[in-house]
């Protein structure tokens, strides 16, 4: 009994990042202009603070599975994770919708979108580093080496995401999440772009923790040489 409810807890704290997530991040753009950048980190840093007790925060798909390729949570906890992802994400975007006037959800509300100078490989490289960037500081959070600095996750994680959007967000818009990436272009039926992004993301998801275990973990090869 007590197994199922934590389970639950954690659907819940998935859930509500999740919707919060969309709903915030997207009420910022809501007059037409690009996700905002900064705010997007700071709505991360809220999310985290809420949340990152009850089920870890991660409200991205992304995050769960790079931490199911690290071994953290098991298959089973990461697909109900990504189901409360994506289910609370898109109950964000229809409260968003209710919130506003008719005339700013027409305007291509959060909808992901490469720069039109951009070639569809440099959009998939642009996505993949930015994803990858996000990914590395999760897993520098999940390190066990790491646990003794642990003060104010959520401050430097939403740091990290802002500076990714800021870094990338004119030219993909720097969503580094599925759930963004996917709701609004289904809810505009716009997917021209969504399989790439939707890519360039999961393919983060995968070889961002391989790298980290290989390179960078305890058990890495060059850590496993003596000096």
């Amino acid at each position: 009994m007590a197994t199922k409810f934590i389970t639950i807890m954690r659907y819940l704290g998935e859930f509500s990042g999740s919707a919060l997530l969309v709903a915030l991040t997207c009420l910022g753009c809501a007059d037409g202009s690009e996700m905002p950048k900064l705010q997007y980190g700071l709505v991360v840093m809220i999310i985290i603070h809420c949340f990152g007790f009850v089920s870890g925060g991660h409200a991205n798909p992304c995050i769960t599975l790079a931490c199911y390729m690290m071994r953290y949570i098991s298959m089973k906890m990461a697909m109900i994770y990504m189901a409360a992802q994506f289910l609370g994400a898109l109950t964000g975007f229809f409260l968003l919708t209710a919130m506003l006037p008719s005339d700013a959800i027409s305007n291509d509300l959060c909808l992901m979108k490469p720069n039109g100078s951009l070639s569809w490989d440099q959009t998939f490289v642009i996505e993949s580093v930015l994803t990858t960037t996000l990914i590395f500081g999760w897993c520098a959070l999940w390190d066990a080496r790491n646990s003794s600095y642990l003060d104010s996750v959520s401050l430097r994680i939403g740091f990290l995401v802002a500076a990714c959007t800021l870094a990338g967000g004119q030219w993909t818009g720097a969503s580094m999440n599925p759930a963004i990436a996917l709701i609004p272009a289904v809810y505009h039926q716009k997917l021209d772009d969504t399989a790439l992004y939707l890519a360039s993301q999961f393919s983060s998801g995968i070889l961002a923790p391989v790298l980290w275990k290989l390179l960078f973990s305890s058990r890495s090869f060059f850590n496993s040489k003596s000096c």
